[in-house]
């Protein structure tokens, strides 16, 4: 099934409000491919769903191109979704059924992607500790492994002796 998308540049030489655009679904993620190109989804009938400059998505996305975000948008209300939007790829996809959700949970990904910027050094540097602990403990982990077989033994010796040296006792009563 294919989705109708025309690039920008395209739409900007229009003179209507309407537009229609081409895309493939995206195979890896069953999501419209958000590349370059502005998104436009097929209903449950199979037909193209026409968009205003007006619409949700056009609107949300002018906000994305004044922010300087590289993703696009693409609300998909979807009643059963467990969540109400979600980054994939670079999309921001909205779940929400009304427009007033579809706002908020847009607000509450954009907050989010762009607090991921922020606490990437800390992601880094957590990964980059969990490693270097990793390692370690590996390293110890082979080290007491090796040092079983001896420390049996030295066990094992002692505890003759002791059982041997009792045995003596006992046989000189």
């Amino acid at each position: 099934m294919s989705v109708w998308v025309k690039k920008r540049e395209e739409r900007k030489r229009e003179s209507n409000n309407t537009h229609l655009h081409t895309n493939t679904l995206s195979s890896s993620l069953g999501f419209p491919d958000c590349g370059s190109y502005h998104i436009e989804k097929i209903g449950l009938s199979g037909k193209l769903v026409m968009k205003s400059e007006n619409s949700v998505e056009t609107k949300m996305q002018n906000c994305l191109d004044r922010l300087g975000l590289p993703h696009k948008v693409l609300w998909m209300p979807e009643a059963s979704s467990a969540r109400h939007g979600e980054i994939k790829s670079n999309c921001i996809i909205i779940y929400d059924l009304e427009e007033a959700e579809a706002w908020l949970t847009f607000e509450h990904e954009v907050y989010e992607y762009k607090f991921k910027e922020v606490t990437q050094p800390y992601r880094t540097l957590v990964n980059n500790l969990i490693e270097a602990v990793e390692k370690l403990v590996y390293e110890r982990k082979e080290k007491f492994i090796e040092a079983l077989p001896k420390v049996s033994e030295i066990i094992f010796q002692e505890s003759a002796k002791k059982v041997k040296a009792r045995k003596d006792i006992k046989d000189k009563k």
